[in-house]
């Protein structure tokens, strides 16, 4: 980038131009184009700022919090499928759920999940028996009061 002086004055002419001009010479003009230089070394880290207005309060959390056992259900084996929802108790709503065998050992390789997701207020479970004999389990809801 280059930059270009126009010197007007007499005694700017004297300083910056380079011309020896008397004061009385005030209309002549000299066009000088000079390059920039490179860039220089940065400077040092300017004082902490003051600290901000404080921000405006949140919306409330959830509370509440309360784990619902559903009773004990049996899901036949032979490839037998079913849902089961578990319910929150009046003002409360689900936020998560699950299920748990009763017989771990002798389930666990034939007992799939195949969801569990909220549905309305209710967690629901679908699963599936693959195996031979029933399996037993139960329904969990995780539950906060609604707002």
């Amino acid at each position: 980038m280059s930059l270009k002086l126009v010197c007007t004055a007499a005694a700017l002419l004297s300083v910056v131009c380079g011309s020896a001009v008397s004061a009385q010479i005030v209309a002549r003009e000299k066009v000088l184009t000079v390059n920039q230089g490179p860039p220089g070394d940065k400077g040092p880290v300017g004082d902490k700022g003051p600290v901000g207005d404080k921000g405006p309060a949140g919306a409330p959390g959830s509370s509440g919090l309360l784990i619902v056992k559903g009773g004990q259900y049996t899901q036949n084996g032979g490839g037998y499928s079913s849902s089961w929802p578990k319910g929150c108790p009046a003002g409360k709503t689900a936020i998560g759920g699950g299920v748990q065998l009763v017989d771990w050992a002798a389930n666990v390789k034939t007992f799939r999940v195949n969801e569990s997701y909220p549905n309305n207020l209710n967690w629901t479970v679908t699963i599936t028996n693959d195996g031979t004999v029933p399996a037993s389990f139960y329904i969990y809801a995780v539950c906060i009061a609604t707002p």
